[in-house]
């Protein structure tokens, strides 16, 4: 059901997950394409979490993993909070490391088409603002 990810394999170099643990983590880019809200739990129970990209060397590495995803964009654990304005990393880890694409991220959000959450353009570095939705392939933290 699930296919390793370049950086999931045995030796290879894990990317730092969290900024308050010492904790490793490898990842896994995952078909069949899933909305946000599908990728969150099926992350949660199966694995850890969606991805977190909390460094420019964890967003090199999502760049490098999507290349050839079958969606446009990937989700990632990224959620915005109409309520109060703001985008949060559903792990829990602070927002210091951003990389919008230019259209995006420029004030506040429409949410008319529903809650908007983040994912990365494939083999890109640039996040977008979505519909959660939107069924897109997903990166979990395992």
């Amino acid at each position: 059901r699930s296919s390793p990810a370049v950086g999931s394999q045995p030796g290879a170099n894990p990317y730092r997950c969290s900024c308050r643990s010492s904790q490793t983590c490898s990842f896994y880019y995952l078909f069949p394409e899933m909305t946000w809200r599908d990728a969150l739990r099926y992350c949660s129970e199966n694995h850890v979490d969606l991805v977190s990209v909390l460094t420019n060397e964890t967003q090199e590495w999502v760049e490098t993993v999507t290349k050839n995803v079958s969606t446009p964009n990937v989700w990632m654990g990224l959620r915005h909070t109409r309520t109060l304005g703001f985008w949060y990393w559903v792990s829990g880890e602070c927002i210091w490391y951003q990389n919008w694409a230019p259209e995006n991220r420029t004030g506040v959000e429409d949410c008319s088409n529903g809650e908007r959450s983040g994912a990365v353009q494939s083999g890109s570095k640039q996040w977008v603002s979505l519909p959660d939705t939107q069924k897109l392939n997903v990166i979990c933290t395992i």
